[in-house]
C-alpha cells in the first residue's frame, strides 16, 4: 500500500546490519519512503528526533545505555508512528503501551516488514487526512435554525450537540 506523498522515516538500532536492512528493503518495496537519518546510539538519535519531523520511526528496543522504550519516553510529544524492533518477544507487552504501528522480531523477514510498513502508511495517511480536514473546516460555518432566524456558527466553535426533547442544544 502506498500513499500519495513521501513518508519520512528514521532508524535507531545499535546493529549496523539491521540499519542497512531497514534502509535498503523499504526503499526497494516502497517508492514513497525517504530516510531522514540512521542512528546506532540513543544519545545521538535523541536530538535528531526532537528536531526533525518524521512520519515513521524504526526503533530497536535493546540498545546499550537506554532501551528504545526509554528513548521513546524521553519524547512525549513525538507524533510519528513507531515500529519496534528487537530480538526478544518478551518486550511486546510493554511495547504496546506506546501504541506502535508494529513490533518485529529480528531477524526481520520481508513479510513482517511489509505488513508493518503497510499499516504505518495507512495510519500516516489517516493522520494527514484528519489534519487536512481539521484545517479546512476551521472556516466552515453551520446554519443553526432557531425560532426566528438562522444563526451561523463556525464549526470549530461547537463543542458538542445535545438532544433536548425535540430540539438540539448547541454547546459552544
Amino acid at each position: 500500500m502506498q500513499g500519495s506523498s513521501n513518508i519520512k522515516y528514521i532508524v535507531v538500532d545499535n546493529e549496523h546490519l539491521a540499519i542497512e536492512l531497514l534502509v535498503v528493503c523499504p526503499k526497494e518495496l516502497y517508492s514513497n519512503l525517504e530516510v531522514l537519518g540512521k542512528y546506532t546510539q540513543w544519545n545521538t538519535a535523541l536530538p535528531a528526533l526532537r528536531t526533525q519531523e518524521c512520519d515513521l520511526l524504526f526503533l530497536d528496543i535493546s540498545m546499550p545505555g537506554k532501551s528504545g522504550m526509554e528513548l521513546h519516553s524521553l519524547l512525549p510529544a513525538i507524533d510519528c508512528e513507531v515500529i519496534f524492533i528487537t530480538t526478544h518477544s518478551k518486550y511486546a507487552f510493554d511495547a504496546f503501551k506506546f501504541s506502535p504501528s508494529g513490533y518485529m522480531l529480528k531477524p526481520i523477514e520481508g513479510k513482517d516488514l511489509t505488513l508493518a510498513v503497510d499499516k504505518t502508511i495507512e495510519r500516516v495517511n489517516y493522520k494527514r487526512i484528519a489534519k487536512n480536514s481539521a484545517q479546512s473546516s476551521s472556516g466552515t460555518k453551520i446554519g443553526i435554525p432557531n425560532n426566528k432566524s438562522i444563526k451561523y456558527l463556525k464549526a470549530d466553535e461547537i463543542i458538542y450537540l445535545e438532544a433536548v426533547n425535540y430540539c438540539t442544544k448547541v454547546v459552544l
